[in-house]
């Protein structure tokens, strides 16, 4: 266990340090599914874990020259995720209770996930995985990652119950992680 999180603690600090992207393919690989695992306590559904865990692993690819971590790599990913979660959580019961003007806005105010760059090389993997899904996987996978609408917004949009953009979101996921990783 003690040399598990040694090796996490250094694909972690290259990811961070170097901006490796093979080490941090490596530690999303060795990492996710358990994380999905523990979101779940959570959120008590797959599709938002699969979700919570890929924004963290988002988050710390973006933000990898701002992180300074004081812990172990392993406790500051458990402790994103949990907080992610949280966030999430709150947000979904707060959407119920927003109108559509205020979802709207903040369709519009939302983070633009277009900016994330990997690599160029990466990113055209990516790019290439996206249009090869299927029609409305790619359009529901768009709205969500590309335009930062929330899965509410995107069944609005689209005329689909919110279950439907959940399963979409995780085929597409499940896709992108197969073909890109």
């Amino acid at each position: 266990m003690a040399a598990q999180n040694l090796h996490i603690d250094t694909l972690f600090k290259r990811t961070l340090e170097q901006g490796d992207s093979a080490s941090f393919e490596a530690l999303f690989k060795s990492q996710y599914q358990t994380l999905c695992c523990f979101a779940t306590r959570y959120l008590n559904s797959p599709e938002a874990a699969e979700e919570a865990v890929s924004e963290v692993f988002y988050k710390i690819w973006k933000n990898r020259s701002q992180i300074n971590i004081k812990t172990s790599a392993k406790y500051y990913l458990y402790a994103s995720v949990r907080n992610m979660a949280i966030d999430m959580r709150r947000q979904n019961k707060s959407q119920l209770h927003t109108s559509d003007d205020c979802l709207n806005e903040q369709a519009h105010a939302g983070p633009d996930a277009a900016e994330t760059l990997i690599g160029n090389e990466t990113q055209q993997k990516i790019d290439s995985a996206i249009r090869r899904l299927p029609p409305q996987c790619r359009t529901v996978f768009q709205l969500s990652r590309l335009e930062g609408l929330k899965y509410q917004e995107i069944a609005i949009q689209m005329g689909i119950s919110i279950k439907t953009v959940e399963t979409q979101m995780t085929r597409a996921l499940k896709q992108l992680r197969v073909e890109v990783l």
